[in-house]
């Protein structure tokens, strides 16, 4: 199960009592987000992601299996199974990300937004921002700093046109 930005594996809590009794299920918290460390593997691009999900894969010594992606996390889920044909039965996406930068993304300039993040003087404004931007896109109100930080670096470097080539292979 591979969770979307910003999130953590809980956002699979309702789901996973219908799979459990049937499915041998690995909730894989990615780089920076719940309880797995950014610094344990700095992954921020789709590359790096799906690497950092491939060596779960090795690490745990997985044969055969299913991907359930939601929201970021269904690109990520894609990557994996391009790179895992033999392995991947299935990939599953629940709400997916679309093939483009979200309107609010085309409109702005998130690696802008992460430089304003870093001083100190911007800091305070664009952080009210930022969370208003996260409420109105239905994230939860008590996002951290450090998340939204973590997000942005994320976005910066994400490629749809990386994306789009998965879905073709």
């Amino acid at each position: 199960l591979i969770h979307g930005f910003p999130g953590r594996t809980q956002v699979f809590r309702l789901l996973t009592p219908y799979l459990e009794n049937n499915f041998t299920l690995y909730h894989i918290a990615l780089p920076g987000h719940g309880v797995t460390p950014k610094m344990v593997f700095p992954a921020t691009g789709l590359k790096e992601i799906g690497y950092f999900i491939e060596q779960c894969i090795d690490s745990l010594q997985i044969s055969s299996f299913t991907l359930i992606g939601h929201s970021m996390g269904c690109p990520i889920a894609i990557w994996v199974a391009s790179k895992r044909v033999t392995q991947c039965n299935k990939v599953v996406l629940i709400s997916p990300v679309g093939l483009r930068e979200h309107r609010a993304l085309r409109k702005g300039n998130p690696q802008l937004i992460q430089k304003m993040l870093q001083n100190q003087l911007l800091r305070p404004i664009t952080t009210r921002l930022l969370r208003i931007g996260f409420r109105r896109a239905g994230f939860p109100k008590g996002i951290s700093v450090e998340t939204m930080e973590h997000v942005m670096e994320h976005v910066t470097k994400f490629s749809f046109n990386e994306y789009k080539s998965c879905l073709q292979s």
